[in-house]
């Protein structure tokens, strides 16, 4: 999350600002949005795509290139760091010999039956951030903006600021706790 990320590293280059990158994508929300705020390096620039259809973003270099890692950010921060517009499946691909091959993949709708299985979820709770766990992996960091003192145990998988507004459709809903555990370091 970083905005100097693509220069903290020695050697690391940003080959998505690259001068001989070409972008394309499938649209942009307002139209005057420019695909370069998807490669600035800045996580608070704003970049979306339109609202409806199959949504896709396409770089293409004038000659092969050897990509090292990708950011990728979901979603987008307000200026309270609460995460919102998170997508629920997306595909990272590269074209190679004439095909598309997946780097990775999400759909939520396949990959997670919540009701399927017990899970283990985790939180790590500091002066500085939250961090969540799921099944012993990290999967998100937010900076404590709000607990400080002593809190109530909540147990809930949508009731969170970057889940979107509570509806009506959350009625008649549950979930089965097997067990809680809770400690504080020394």
């Amino acid at each position: 999350m970083s905005p100097t990320a693509h220069k903290d590293i020695a050697g690391l280059k940003n080959l998505a600002s690259a001068e001989n990158v070409k972008i394309t994508s499938s649209g942009s929300y307002k139209n005057n949005q420019s695909e370069n705020k998807l490669t600035d390096g800045n996580p608070k620039s704003a970049w979306s795509t339109q609202e409806m259809g199959e949504k896709w973003v396409q770089f293409e270099w004038d000659e092969d290139i050897t990509i090292g890692c990708i950011q990728f950010l979901n979603g987008w921060q307000d200026k309270h760091n609460n995460w919102h517009g998170l997508m629920s499946n997306y595909q990272l691909q590269y074209f190679k010999n004439g095909k598309w091959i997946d780097i990775t993949e999400l759909d939520v709708t396949q990959s997670y039956n919540f009701a399927e299985e017990f899970h283990t979820y985790g939180l790590l709770w500091n002066e500085k951030e939250i961090i969540f766990y799921f099944d012993g992996k990290e999967i998100r960091r937010e900076v404590n903006s709000f607990c400080y003192s002593e809190t109530p145990i909540w147990l809930s998988l949508a009731i969170i600021p970057w889940s979107g507004p509570v509806t009506d459709a959350i009625d008649g809903t549950s979930m089965k706790v097997d067990y809680v555990k809770y400690y504080q370091q020394k």
